[in-house]
């Protein structure tokens, strides 16, 4: 089962996370137990990912809003 919460987001009510449906696509390695915590890299596309220097996606999970 794939799951997903946003921890910290502008406009977060005290005590809460958001849980947001994911899917992945594929050729990726399985994530750890204890889950990954990460900032979150937002594009559109993959004209606007290859836009961003690889230091602002190092690191980040990229979550393509399509």
């Amino acid at each position: 089962e794939e799951t997903a919460a946003l921890v910290q987001f502008p406009g977060q009510a005290d005590n809460t996370m958001q849980k947001i449906v994911l899917c992945a696509l594929g050729a990726s390695v399985a994530t750890p137990a204890d889950g990954i915590t990460a900032e979150v890299v937002v594009a559109k596309n993959f004209d606007e990912l290859k836009a961003l220097p690889h230091d602002k996606i190092a690191g980040k999970i990229v979550l393509f809003n399509y």
